[in-house]
């Protein structure tokens, strides 16, 4: 099936301001656990590291950034913020990651701030 075929009835939901929260997502009616309230082509993907390694959740959030960066798709993700503050000092692992990232982003012409934004939202 397509993409456009999974979409859900557009009825099932609206956005709408949540007051201090800004606009959300609403459900306009109830519907069964399970059911599809919103689809959406993938962006991008990557494999996941085996279930027995040691990867953490920064190792992963790098390999789908990396993949945004080398197709050149991290302006589609330009509206999309990370759920919270981007702290200013990184833990050992997340400036790995990081790091890694800078080259990905200085070869797809990003600055290299970009890399760590792509992180904390993928």
């Amino acid at each position: 099936r397509s993409a456009r075929a999974m979409w859900p009835d557009a009825s099932l939901h609206e956005v709408r301001d949540s007051g201090e929260r800004g606009r959300g997502l609403f459900a306009t009616r109830g519907f069964a656990a399970g059911s599809p309230v919103l689809c959406e082509a993938v962006l991008a993907s990557s494999p996941l590291p085996a279930p027995s390694s040691d990867a953490s959740s920064w190792v992963v959030a790098a390999s789908l950034a990396r993949v945004l960066l080398e197709r050149g798709l991290a302006g589609k993700t330009r509206g999309l913020e990370p759920r919270s503050a981007i702290e200013t000092s990184a833990d050992a692992e997340e400036a790995e990651a990081v790091a890694a990232l800078r080259e990905a982003a200085a070869a797809a012409s990003e600055p290299a701030e970009e890399a760590r934004r792509l992180l904390h939202v993928v």
